[in-house]
């Protein structure tokens, strides 16, 4: 083997640190081996690299980024939990960004003071944002612009001024296991983002009082985006929504549970939806429709929220002059217990409600407003209508002479609306 005078290995030695120092990057070290990262710069080359020491961005370049990704297979770590802070006074800047580029993994940042903490856009395929911390950022903490095909896990992001986690058009990102919390609008917003997974996060207290109020304000918040898949997030105590789907079409929420908010789960002009097996509870009001149509909301577990159980308004099937009014939203199998009011219909249509377990909400359980008309509360004796605990043992008036677990006489629930086929029992399983 081959040995360098000591003058020469000297010189040599100088000069690797000089060009890691220079820019903090350099595609010349780090094929293989960690190379440590002091300085804000660009990953030119493909390679594993480490946070070594706190870095603070000073001065605007023309990136306005501290740290880019510049090559594709890169992996950036952070194991001594050091820090990257914006400390300049450039805006629109971002702590790191990655542009179509792909197989990149980005673990253990600490990014703050930035307006955007992590930036992605462009076709991201087998990149996967991970456990970074991500808080303190002006705009919001994770941004997408036209980006696909990504991972972003295990996050701590929060107290930003706009959005915790901010997906503008693009979609097939997968937002798993984060914790989003003090944004100033929403902790995840989807605007024209589709078919995205958005699961098992901790979405709490959004608006952020100390930052810019917006209304609305939301947990999750979906906008104009669709065939998004909305499961077993923890949604709570956020002051307006938890949930919202505006102008957001097949879409699943299925699986939540969604407390302690203004608005339990909302659709605004939003169809062809399944709302299912959440866990609606201690909100204003638990599921809203408004203006929302042919939308599936099943298996729901309702309870103890002030206002109402769930609300229709202006929201209606297609209709039609020979054969009535289609079954515009089916409203099935919940239960609905312990609210202000179980269900509350309004100027809605040809709306399909049975099935459902009515408990103990004060009187009426179901109320219906003169200016709805068409809405089906049974279907026939094979699924019966629904049950209401106010009318259920002979002595609320319900009899069962032929034993078929259905009350023999229909139950007038509000003026002139009845319920032809109530249960004697509850209706789990039934439909």
């Amino acid at each position: 083997m081959k040995k360098l005078p000591i003058a020469l290995a000297g010189v040599c030695a100088a000069l690797v640190l000089a060009l890691l120092a220079f820019g903090g990057i350099t595609a010349v070290v780090g094929a293989n081996e960690h190379t440590p990262v002091g300085n804000c710069g660009t990953l030119s080359s493909p390679g594993t690299y480490e946070i070594s020491e706190d870095i603070e961005y000073l001065t605007a370049d023309s990136s306005f980024t501290c740290i880019v990704i510049g090559a594709d297979d890169i992996t950036l770590t952070n194991p001594n939990n050091h820090t990257i802070t914006d400390v300049s006074v450039q805006d629109q800047n971002a702590g790191l960004a990655v542009n179509g580029k792909t197989g990149v993994t980005v673990s253990g940042l600490v990014i703050t003071g930035f307006d955007t903490g992590i930036f992605l856009s462009g076709d991201l395929t087998d990149t996967v944002i991970t456990e970074n911390d991500v808080t303190g950022n002006t705009i919001s903490g994770i941004r997408t612009n036209s980006a696909t095909n990504a991972t972003v896990s295990n996050k701590t992001v929060g107290g930003h001024l706009w959005f915790g986690i901010w997906m503008n058009s693009g979609g097939d990102f997968e937002i798993i296991g984060n914790d989003v919390s003090g944004s100033g609008r929403s902790g995840i917003y989807l605007n024209s983002a589709h078919g995205n997974l958005i699961t098992s996060n901790f979405v709490h207290s959004n608006s952020n009082p100390d930052q810019i109020e917006f209304d609305p304000t939301a947990g999750i918040e979906v906008n104009g985006s669709n065939n998004n898949v909305l499961t077993l997030n923890i949604v709570q105590d956020n002051p307006n929504f938890g949930i919202l789907l505006n102008s957001a079409d097949f879409s699943v929420v299925s699986g939540n549970e969604v407390s302690l908010n203004e608005f339990g789960i909302a659709l605004n002009s939003s169809d062809d939806s399944t709302i299912s097996n959440n866990i609606v509870s201690q909100n204003r009001w638990g599921i809203s429709l408004n203006s929302a149509d042919n939308n599936s909301v099943t298996d729901n577990t309702v309870e103890n929220n002030i206002e109402f159980g769930i609300r229709l308004n202006s929201s209606s099937g297609p209709g039609d002059e020979e054969q009535g009014p289609a079954p515009g939203n089916v409203i099935a199998r919940n239960t609905i217990s312990n609210n202000g009011s179980g269900i509350d219909v309004n100027s809605s249509h040809g709306n399909l409600i049975l099935n459902n377990n009515l408990i103990d909400n004060p009187s009426p359980q179901i109320s219906v407003d003169s200016s709805s008309s068409e809405n089906f509360y049974n279907i026939g004796l094979d699924w019966g209508g629904n049950f209401w605990s106010n009318y259920s043992t002979v002595f609320q008036g319900c009899t069962d002479a032929d034993s078929d677990g259905l009350c023999d006489e229909a139950f007038q629930f509000s003026q002139g609306v009845g319920d032809c086929l109530p249960g004697l029992a509850r209706m789990d399983g039934r439909l």
